[in-house]
């Protein structure tokens, strides 16, 4: 009985944890569609002053973190300084990007890659996510912001804590300082 039990572990849990490879699938392209769409690279290269595009940046920020396996949606100019993101009350908050808080973004800018993964913890959600953060180009090929959005991982771990095989079992997200930064066990 116990050996068939270890082998169907792993079957449990490929299964409990397909919603959250879907959900990254999903953030990632829709991460690459925002940073490539014509009017938010307008918009930033107006400096944020195109009303139009401005609004359309606004409702497809909001529109993309509707669902619940995202948390928020975000871009951020290196033009203007300026960062935008969907709260918690699915309203467009702009903060100022600053080096001391917001080291992410300007090492990254800094950064040949164009595509950042990163699992931390925001403030202005209250919860810890899984970013995406994909370059924005101008057409001259310069990188000229960022946009992204969040997959909620409190959620996902919350959904796949539910399939574990056992009481003593437990799941949790490690981050790139091998921290573990959100884990079902509160003993942890």
């Amino acid at each position: 009985m116990g050996s068939s039990f270890y082998k169907t572990v792993p079957f449990m849990l490929d299964a409990s944890c397909s919603e959250l490879q879907a959900n990254l699938a999903v953030g990632l392209a829709r991460s690459k569609d925002l940073a490539e769409e014509s009017y938010l690279l307008d918009w930033f290269n107006n400096y944020e002053k195109d009303n139009e595009n401005g609004a359309k940046v606004t409702e497809r920020l909001i529109n993309v973190s509707q669902d619940e396996q995202f948390s928020t949606s975000f871009v951020a100019s290196n033009l203007t300084g300026n960062y935008y993101v969907v709260d918690s009350n699915k309203q467009v908050k702009k903060d100022i990007l600053t080096e001391a808080d917001d080291s992410w973004f300007f090492t990254m800018m800094k950064s040949s890659q164009t595509l950042f993964y990163s699992v931390d913890y925001n403030k202005t959600l209250n919860k810890t996510n899984f970013w995406f953060n994909v370059k924005v180009f101008n057409t001259a090929g310069e990188a000229i912001g960022f946009a992204g959005m969040a997959v909620d991982l409190q959620k996902t771990v919350a959904k796949i804590n539910k399939s574990l095989p056992s009481p003593q079992s437990w799941v949790g997200i490690i981050d790139n300082t091998d921290t573990i930064s959100l884990c079902s066990n509160t003993d942890f």
